[in-house]
């Protein structure tokens, strides 16, 4: 009787001591981080670094996967067991869902690429004329309101020459620097990749993990949930579960839905523009597309550049086309987004500005900036629903509607 005693009374002084240990080892160890920071910072970065392949293999395992999965489940569903393209779906998913990536990518840099160099071109060459004919509707204008005639002879006086001295640019050198992306050869074209050596080397080893992911991608997630339940109590390890499906769901929709937004918005501005006889319509439209990957602030980029280069050539034109820019992003965000993305992130618009511009500053200081912008609008949405539902909980708890 006197032993358990005894006994429990070191058990209750140990455990008094082992808490007090528990926090004298954290508090050491944050004042060696702290007093450390630089080193700490250093250590981070070399990590980061080390495992870019790592990064690129999980983007590109999540991004193939939507694709394979879509194949596999009509292959399922389609074909008897004991088929042989049933027998090896996975395999064949992968390969086709790596030949559409390549497909789409091929597309880009064979049509699309060499138009937009030559519009952009085109509308740098033309320049020149396109201001001066915006200059003389301005004067017209200044006349028909019987301005100071002062004044109208030094906006007469402000030349195309002028404003490129305003901006400190020099026309002639934005000339040869478009001719030499047009006349550029085999040659220099190799050295540049040459000087990202380093870069493709990261993407390759990423595209090859990503391959392995997929291929044991069942088993990889079960190998998670088992550790995680090891790990964890029960409470804990269905929660982060959860979060996990959550998160999961949320990025899947936003990728999938996202590259179906692209297409249909960039083709409606195409197909608008070719209508209404406006010109630099693939440049204009391959822009709009692209920018509705960044929910808000995308779409009022694209639109503040394509009006301005509009407004150059006829302002009109530029007029007509935010009427239909609108239109678009009208049909874009009632019947697009919510079929193809849900119900939407769910974030208001300062968040997404605000979390475009860190992650996309954060990545770029371990060379991977536009990586930060695609995934900083979906994972802002995670950390935005899993707090929204934390502060609804504890306001449930103390009654509070």
């Amino acid at each position: 009787m006197v032993y358990n005693v005894t006994m429990n009374k070191f058990k209750e002084e140990l455990k008094k001591v082992k808490s007090w240990l528990i926090i004298i080892s954290y508090a050491g160890l944050m004042g060696l981080l702290v007093l450390n920071f630089g080193v700490v910072v250093d250590f981070l970065h070399l990590v980061i670094v080390n495992l870019n392949a790592l990064f690129y293999g999980l983007i590109f395992a999540f991004v193939l996967n939507i694709p394979m999965g879509f194949i596999e489940k009509l292959i399922h569903k389609h074909l008897d067991k004991n088929n042989f393209i049933y027998r090896h779906s996975r395999g064949i998913s992968i390969t086709l869902a790596v030949i559409f990536l390549f497909a789409v990518i091929s597309l880009v840099l064979m049509v699309l690429i060499p138009e937009l160099v030559t519009s952009f071109a085109r509308l740098i060459s033309n320049a020149n004329g396109y201001f001066n004919d915006f200059m003389k509707g301005i004067i017209n204008i200044m006349n028909n309101l019987h301005v100071d005639p002062n004044l109208i002879n030094d906006v007469k006086a402000f030349d195309f020459n002028s404003l490129m001295d305003l901006l400190g640019l020099d026309y002639s050198n934005i000339l040869s620097e478009i001719s030499d992306i047009l006349l550029h050869t085999g040659l220099e074209t190799i050295t540049q990749i040459a000087n990202f050596g380093s870069y493709l080397f990261y993407i390759c080893m990423g595209f090859m993990i990503a391959m392995y992911m997929l291929g044991s991608k069942e088993k990889l997630i079960t190998q998670m949930k088992k550790t995680t339940k090891a790990l964890f109590s029960k409470d804990i390890s269905d929660e982060i579960l959860r979060i996990a499906d959550i998160s999961n769901e949320i990025f899947r929709d936003f990728v999938g839905g996202k590259f179906v937004e692209v297409c249909v918005v960039g083709v409606m501005v195409y197909l608008l523009m070719i209508v209404f006889r406006m010109p630099y319509a693939i440049l204009i439209a391959v822009m709009c597309g692209v920018s509705a990957v960044i929910p808000v602030v995308g779409s009022m980029v694209a639109m503040v550049i394509a009006c301005f280069i509009l407004l150059t050539i006829n302002p009109l034109q530029s007029l007509l086309f935010i009427v239909i820019f609108q239109l678009v992003l009208n049909i874009d965000g009632n019947i697009i987004y919510p079929k193809f993305i849900g119900k939407g992130l769910g974030l208001p618009a300062i968040w997404i500005v605000v979390s475009v511009l860190f992650f996309s500053g954060f990545f770029s200081a371990y060379g991977m900036g536009v990586v930060g912008m695609l995934i900083a609008v979906p994972f802002t949405a995670c950390v935005y629903t899993f707090f929204s539902e934390y502060i609804h909980h504890r306001l449930k708890r103390k009654g509070i509607e």
